[in-house]
Protein backbone atom coordinates (compact mmCIF):
# COMPACT_ATOMS: atom_id res chain seq x y z
CA UNK A 1 0.00 0.00 0.00
CA UNK A 2 1.18 3.25 -0.60
CA UNK A 3 -0.13 6.59 0.72
CA UNK A 4 -2.77 8.67 -0.98
CA UNK A 5 -2.16 12.07 -1.64
CA UNK A 6 -4.24 14.87 -2.80
CA UNK A 7 -3.35 18.72 -3.11
CA UNK A 8 -6.46 20.28 -0.87
CA UNK A 9 -6.29 23.93 -2.36
CA UNK A 10 -2.92 23.84 -2.32
CA UNK A 11 -2.42 22.59 1.90
CA UNK A 12 -1.96 18.71 0.89
CA UNK A 13 -3.38 15.78 2.52
CA UNK A 14 -3.32 12.17 3.16
CA UNK A 15 -6.48 10.19 2.34
CA UNK A 16 -7.04 6.64 4.32
CA UNK A 17 -6.83 4.37 1.94
CA UNK A 18 -9.87 2.13 2.70
CA UNK A 19 -12.59 5.33 2.92
CA UNK A 20 -11.04 7.86 1.95
CA UNK A 21 -11.34 10.29 5.00
CA UNK A 22 -8.43 12.74 5.44
CA UNK A 23 -6.07 11.89 8.19
CA UNK A 24 -4.00 14.37 8.14
CA UNK A 25 -3.20 17.62 6.23
CA UNK A 26 -0.32 17.82 4.63
CA UNK A 27 1.84 14.78 2.93
CA UNK A 28 2.71 11.96 5.54
CA UNK A 29 3.23 8.10 5.11
CA UNK A 30 0.08 7.42 6.89
CA UNK A 31 -2.22 4.31 5.27
CA UNK A 32 -5.41 4.29 7.16
CA UNK A 33 -7.37 6.80 9.44
CA UNK A 34 -8.14 5.19 13.36
CA UNK A 35 -10.97 3.44 12.55
CA UNK A 36 -9.83 1.49 9.32
CA UNK A 37 -6.58 0.49 11.21
CA UNK A 38 -8.36 -0.50 13.71
CA UNK A 39 -10.29 -2.97 11.53
CA UNK A 40 -7.38 -3.70 9.55
CA UNK A 41 -5.58 -5.24 12.72
CA UNK A 42 -8.08 -7.39 13.49
CA UNK A 43 -8.56 -9.05 10.21
CA UNK A 44 -4.77 -9.20 9.60
CA UNK A 45 -5.18 -12.09 11.61
CA UNK A 46 -7.57 -14.03 9.11
CA UNK A 47 -7.00 -13.47 5.92
CA UNK A 48 -3.30 -14.14 4.34
CA UNK A 49 -2.38 -11.22 1.73
CA UNK A 50 -2.74 -7.79 2.56
CA UNK A 51 -4.56 -7.17 -0.75
CA UNK A 52 -7.55 -9.11 0.89
CA UNK A 53 -7.15 -7.57 4.35
CA UNK A 54 -7.53 -3.96 2.59
CA UNK A 55 -10.36 -5.29 0.62
CA UNK A 56 -12.19 -6.28 3.58
CA UNK A 57 -11.64 -3.08 5.05
CA UNK A 58 -12.52 -1.14 2.47
CA UNK A 59 -15.90 -3.24 2.14
CA UNK A 60 -16.59 -2.00 5.88
CA UNK A 61 -15.66 1.19 5.79
CA UNK A 62 -18.30 1.24 3.03
CA UNK A 63 -20.67 0.02 5.07
CA UNK A 64 -19.95 2.53 7.59
CA UNK A 65 -20.01 5.33 5.57
CA UNK A 66 -23.26 4.12 4.07
CA UNK A 67 -24.93 3.84 7.29
CA UNK A 68 -24.23 6.95 8.48
CA UNK A 69 -25.61 8.29 4.98
CA UNK A 70 -28.85 6.80 5.42
CA UNK A 71 -28.88 8.07 9.59
CA UNK A 72 -28.48 11.58 8.14
CA UNK A 73 -31.09 11.44 5.63
CA UNK A 74 -33.54 9.73 7.66
CA UNK A 75 -32.79 12.43 10.57
CA UNK A 76 -33.83 15.09 8.22
CA UNK A 77 -37.38 13.66 7.31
Amino acid sequence: MKPIHKFNNGNGATLCNACSVIIETGLTDALLCEECKKDYDKLSLVFDSEHRVLQAVKEIAEERIAKIIKQRIESKN
